[in-house]
């Protein structure tokens, strides 16, 4: 019976001791992985010699977030394989659904845009790739340089997809550590410089400019306000029936907001255009049938966000009917567009004139829109097909 006893608590023991034995390399284990763990991460954490990035609002190239390096891609590129340099396209800078800028704090950004006659090599032969799949580091960004300083202010970063030839849609790199919007509170002109490869390709300028509320109860003390080609520009629009179609950009600005959040207050205005030729009106942007006449088109504007207001022409003179102005109506020779917006509740008006040449059935290009004539390819009016920008005079 003793011997049976002694047995069973010689057993124990050794159960004991291998439970022991195997706790503690288990313990031993643990205890490498934490090391090795602890080690992968002081390798990730950059040394107090880097440069980390804040908001976006201060962001450049070449800075670290978050163990990512934020910059672009630089690369050298066939230029040769596109018939064109690349160049954005107008109506998109200009157009306010791909345009943010936040009034009341400076915000502010590109959202999408097309571009045209991107590179489709590199200069070694390789097929270039711009979508964010195949970029950590996008190729193509935009710096906001202030013109007085020569200051970089902040740097957004893109990738591309293909769209209809010959054009590629620009997107926001929005890969976790790139910045997604620029914060500009200083008054100045403004520089947007996009960058392909590391090399400068087009160039949007903008201006900032400040007004102060008095008010001690005022929501927002003081308000920033973008200014730009949306100013001066107009277009003629062929639309897909062959009517023709004016457009024209239009604002205003106002410290009198109801809150931070609700900054776009409305305006109500009018605008009449004509377009005449020898002197002669032959299309208007809006007629009154029974009395034979023109008439005012009413819109609304918006404070702090350039809108676009187009509409269809219709032909002079009237015969009874209304009837578009269309491509088909255009004949050889020179012609001046008048367009006449008023403030309903000042009750005043401005007045711009515009010019463009009709040869062969078609719009000429402005010089600006003209390979030929504008030699500085970093500021093309690239219009594409559907758009002839105006010049004014």
């Amino acid at each position: 019976m003793m011997n049976k006893k002694a047995i069973l608590l010689v057993c124990c023991l050794s159960i004991v001791q291998i439970s022991q034995a195997q706790l503690g390399g288990l313990k031993n284990k643990l205890k490498d992985k934490v090391e090795e763990k602890k080690t992968e991460v002081q390798q990730q954490v950059p040394s107090s010699n880097a440069t980390s990035q804040g908001t976006g609002s201060s962001d450049s190239r070449g800075r670290s977030r978050g163990g990512i390096e934020v910059k672009g891609l630089t690369v050298d590129l066939d230029y040769s394989s596109q018939p064109f340099l690349p160049a954005i396209t107008y109506y998109d800078l200009l157009n306010k659904s791909n345009v943010y800028f936040n009034p009341t704090n400076g915000q502010f950004y590109f959202d999408r845009m097309d571009v045209a006659f991107l590179p489709t090599k590199k200069a070694n032969g390789d097929a270039m790739k711009y979508e964010s799949y195949n970029n950590t580091h996008p190729p193509i960004w935009m710096d906001l340089v202030n013109k007085t300083s020569g200051k970089t202010i902040g740097t957004l970063y893109y990738h591309a997809n293909a769209a209809s030839a010959p054009f590629s849609t620009l997107e926001l790199h929005n890969r976790s550590g790139f910045p997604m919007s620029i914060t500009i509170i200083e008054e100045g002109n403004y520089e947007c410089k996009f960058m392909l490869g590391g090399k400068h390709f087009y160039t949007f300028p903008i201006s900032i400019s400040k007004l102060s509320n008095p008010d001690p109860y005022a929501p927002v003390k003081n308000l920033v306000f973008m200014d730009g080609p949306w100013r001066d520009a107009a277009r003629i629009e062929y639309g897909t029936d062959g009517n023709l179609m004016f457009g024209f950009y239009n604002t205003h600005n106002t410290t009198s907001i109801v809150n931070a959040a609700q900054y776009e207050t409305k305006k109500l205005m009018e605008s009449t255009v004509k377009v005449k030729k020898g002197g002669a009106v032959v299309a208007v942007s809006a007629v009154d049938i029974p009395g034979k006449k023109i008439e005012a088109r009413p819109f609304t504007s918006f404070n702090g966000k350039w809108n676009l207001e187009d509409f269809p022409l219709f032909k002079m003179p009237l015969d009874g009917n209304k009837k578009n102005f269309n491509k088909s109506n255009l004949v050889d020779g020179s012609y001046e567009v008048e367009l006449t917006v008023k403030d309903l509740e000042k009750s005043t008006f401005e007045t711009k004139n515009y010019t463009f040449i009709v040869s062969g059935g078609e719009i000429l290009p402005s010089k600006q829109a003209d390979r030929k004539t504008n030699t500085d390819p970093t500021t093309i009016l690239e219009q594409g097909r559907k758009y002839a920008y105006l010049t004014k005079k």
